[in-house]
């Protein structure tokens, strides 16, 4: 008698069939894992690109550097300032800010424009400050005076700085002397003191 062979079982074919399933999706699978690397790939390559760009920005280094290192003071110092004064021999304009850790200045007259550092330096009552314009020679200084208005020592050099005070918005500069120590600091000038006003920005 011929024996039919064993058919196979219900639990075997589902087995089969499984497995001939996960293979098929295999490929599938491999291809969508290798599309999702690329794209989180190409995002992070963009994000760094675009960090990179705005580092390698010399404008926003530099103004970042700026605001890092530019000190602490009582006011806001930077700006630009005009001369209280309706003497049109004494139209002045002065620009002030703060680059590479130190001030500068900018000072333009109806006869001449001059620039270099300022100083600029707490006073004693720590309630305003100093201020230096260096490089500015004086027009005038005979220095002091004896009782005929006579020039005591005829030497006398002209001083290549000029001082002021600052309070908030205003710089005072003493522009002349008087007369035991006679001087003009600033030639085309003739106010005993100009007073300087920061312009509203």
């Amino acid at each position: 008698m011929n024996q039919n062979p064993k058919e196979p079982s219900i639990n075997g074919l589902f087995m089969e069939t499984k497995l001939k399933t996960f293979l098929v999706f295999i490929p599938f699978l491999f291809i969508a894992s290798c599309t999702e690397h690329k794209k989180v790939n190409q995002i992070e390559d963009s994000s760094a690109s675009k960090g990179t760009a705005a580092n390698n920005n010399p404008a926003d280094t530099i103004e970042v550097e700026q605001a890092i290192n530019k000190p602490t003071t009582l006011f806001e110092i930077e700006g630009n300032y005009i001369v209280e004064s309706n003497d049109s021999d004494c139209k002045m304009n002065l620009k002030l800010y703060y680059r590479n850790k130190q001030w500068y200045y900018q000072l333009i007259t109806h006869t001449r424009k001059l620039a270099d550092e300022a100083k600029i330096e707490l006073n004693e009552k720590k309630d305003g400050y100093y201020i230096t314009f260096n490089n500015i020679e004086w027009s005038e200084n005979d220095g002091a005076l004896d009782e005929n208005n006579e020039q005591i020592d005829k030497e006398v050099a002209l001083p290549t700085s000029v001082q002021g005070v600052m309070y908030k918005n205003e710089i005072t500069i003493q522009n002349t002397g008087n007369a035991m120590n006679y001087y003009v600091k600033i030639g085309e000038c003739d106010l005993k003191y100009i007073r300087l006003i920061k312009k509203s920005s």
